[in-house]
């Protein structure tokens, strides 16, 4: 009789045991759908506390830390999903979204590759892809790949939200700046310009004119701009502009240079500039260090050489 009632106490307190986390797994999925990622992660590592090697609860602990700030921790529990499953695609896909959260771009070609081939028709798969070859600077393959993951699912958020930071195929865009300033000792100036100019997929050609009226001096210029890419890495970029000529609006101002991708984010770039002015001719060589983010944020560097009757002077 004593044991027939342990048995039973044993199956009511496997079954609250059961209730408690068909319970707490409700509240994760909650968490997770209103975007209470702390929350969500905290309820995933109390499930995998309980089941350690359910790896589901490993890739949600995992997802859930990336999308927390938390790089080394979501790569780890990746890693554990893949000690247990060495060819769960999830895991893989995981792993490389973080590293290309993390601009460590050295391994994620080789994940995805091994992700595509478990996974042919695979959602995630493509709009990883999608995701690697827009942050490397290949619009054209991330929109190919993200066609595929919304052929897919076309309700995908993700995957909606990455169509809008793609750049269009072609567009027309149109500037207009005026700029003002009042130095000690000095006139007010202001600078009045107009810019028209083609973006494609491989470059650029715009039109451009200004009119400037600063130190007691007004006149106007106006030119062409262009650029092209090649490769997705490489860019070369020149610009012709002509005006009347004088102290502070040059007769010529003509430059030429190139710019090269070295690592993702990271542009290197080398320029010749001539201007040409009505008592001052200068050569410009200018040497540029930028880093883009992947949001729209970026930090733009220069030094220049300016060599005029002989004379060196940096900037």
């Amino acid at each position: 009789m004593r044991r027939k009632l342990a048995i039973l106490f044993i199956c009511i307190a496997g079954l609250n045991f059961a209730q408690d986390l068909g319970e707490l797994q409700d509240r994760a999925r909650t968490a997770v759908s209103e975007e209470r990622f702390s929350d969500a992660l905290t309820f995933y590592r109390t499930l995998l506390a309980s089941r350690p090697t359910d790896v589901d609860y490993i890739l949600w602990v995992g997802r859930l830390s990336a999308w927390t700030g938390d790089y080394p921790s979501a790569l780890s529990f990746y890693s554990q999903a893949l000690s247990l499953d060495p060819k769960n695609v999830d895991a893989i896909v995981g792993e490389a979204n973080v590293e290309m959260w993390r601009h460590a771009y050295r391994d994620v070609f080789a994940l995805l590759t091994e992700a595509n081939e478990l996974a042919p028709s695979n959602v995630d798969v493509e709009l990883a892809w999608s995701r690697y070859y827009h942050w490397q600077g290949d619009e054209a393959k991330a929109r190919l790949h993200l066609t595929k993951s919304l052929a897919l699912d076309a309700a995908n958020k993700e995957a909606l939200e990455l169509k809008e930071s793609l750049a269009l195929d072609h567009r027309v865009e149109l500037r207009i700046a005026y700029e003002s300033d009042t130095l000690p000792g000095t006139t007010p100036g202001a600078i009045e310009e107009i810019d028209a100019s083609y973006f494609g997929r491989k470059g650029e050609i715009g039109i451009a004119f200004a009119h400037l009226d600063r130190f007691g001096e007004a006149g106007s210029r106006g030119g062409l701009h262009f650029s092209r890419k090649f490769g997705g890495v490489t860019s070369v970029r020149a610009a012709a502009l002509f005006g009347g000529g004088g102290d502070i609006v040059a007769r010529r101002d003509l430059s030429l240079g190139m710019s090269r991708t070295v690592r993702p984010g990271l542009v290197l770039g080398a320029d010749y500039r001539y201007i040409d002015f009505r008592s001052l001719k200068v050569n410009a060589a200018i040497g540029s260090v930028d880093y883009y983010f992947e949001k729209p944020m970026w930090i733009l560097t220069s030094y220049a050489a300016n060599v005029s009757d002989n004379t060196v002077t940096p900037a």
